[in-house]
């Protein structure tokens, strides 16, 4: 589409747009500093368009990423799994609201509550 964001640029700080064929949706967004490419981020889609995975890329050798790992049959994120190898569970009332989250972490799990 013509009407996408390409690139943004101040003196020599680029940050350059890439998009996922037929669609809106940011697939790269590269960070650039001259020639010099700074910082990566790639975003994966599952084939309902759900962010299924976000890749940050600081050179060859540094490389975060986390993937969602699971949905709930109302189509809400019930499990991730952050950059840090945590993994956050969430739960939802009746009207759809997060109102818990739970971090398990290499240690023992920390309980979150949203109110």
């Amino acid at each position: 589409a013509t009407s996408r964001l390409n690139s943004v640029a101040t003196g020599t700080e680029t940050a350059v747009y890439g998009y996922l064929s037929n669609s809106d949706f940011t697939q790269t967004l590269t960070f650039n500093s001259g020639s010099t490419t700074r910082l990566t981020t790639t975003r994966n889609y599952d084939n309902s368009d759900r962010l299924d995975g976000v890749t940050h890329a600081y050179g060859p050798s540094q490389i975060q990423s986390f993937g969602v790992s699971e949905f709930d049959n109302m189509n809400r994120r019930k499990k991730i799994t952050r950059e840090d190898a945590t993994r956050w569970n969430y739960g939802y009332n009746d009207k759809g609201e997060v109102i818990s989250s739970i971090r398990f972490a290499q240690r023992a799990p920390r309980l979150r509550r949203h109110r």
